[in-house]
């Protein structure tokens, strides 16, 4: 009977270990809020976790090393109007590490970047725009294995670059030059 329950108990824990946990962060800092800022939140958190982003100006987002779902409410906006940092930055995942971000909205730098990514990455814009204009690419995705980009209007001198990689654009406008290595 003990050992039937010591068995029950550490099955419940391993059980319980495996699910994600979700955290909230809120730029303003409101009721239930663990995280005020998204990169923050990225490095402090268990790979695997989810991030619920309540609406404000955030910070250009870094997740690296790290697979993560970041789920933003309507009114997210990344970046930096002034700065040349990507908006949203994906880098360093091993093949395990899935990376999952719906519905951030660029607010300016130089558009999205997915770097040296083994695992699969997916970005959803929900129809927004990105636009950096000004001889820089409104997405980047270098040495990345699987990477889905769906529901972005992209717009950059070049639109897009893609190098050793796997990339799937589903329902994208892009716009620009096109970029030659």
């Amino acid at each position: 009977m003990i050992r039937s329950l010591v068995c029950m108990c550490w099955l419940g824990a391993v059980l319980a270990a495996q699910q994600p946990q979700t955290y909230i962060v809120d730029a303003a800092n409101g009721p239930g809020a663990q995280f005020t800022d998204i990169t923050a939140a990225a490095a402090a958190v268990l790979d695997g976790s989810i991030l619920r982003v309540r609406p404000g100006w955030y910070a250009p987002v870094v997740v690296d090393g790290k697979g993560l779902t970041i789920l933003c409410d309507s009114g997210v906006i990344a970046g930096s109007p002034t700065g040349s940092t990507p908006f949203l930055l994906i880098r360093n995942t091993q093949p395990g590490q899935i990376v999952a971000v719906s519905g951030l909205v660029w607010g300016g730098g130089s558009g999205l970047h997915v770097l040296d990514a083994a695992g699969p990455v997916w970005i959803d814009g929900r129809g927004r725009p990105i636009s950096t204009g000004d001889f820089r690419p409104a997405c980047v995705i270098l040495r990345s294995r699987q990477v889905v980009v769906r529901a972005y209007w992209m717009s950059g001198e070049p639109g897009c670059v893609v190098e050793d990689s796997v990339a799937v654009f589903e329902s994208c406008q892009m716009n620009g030059v096109n970029g030659y290595p």
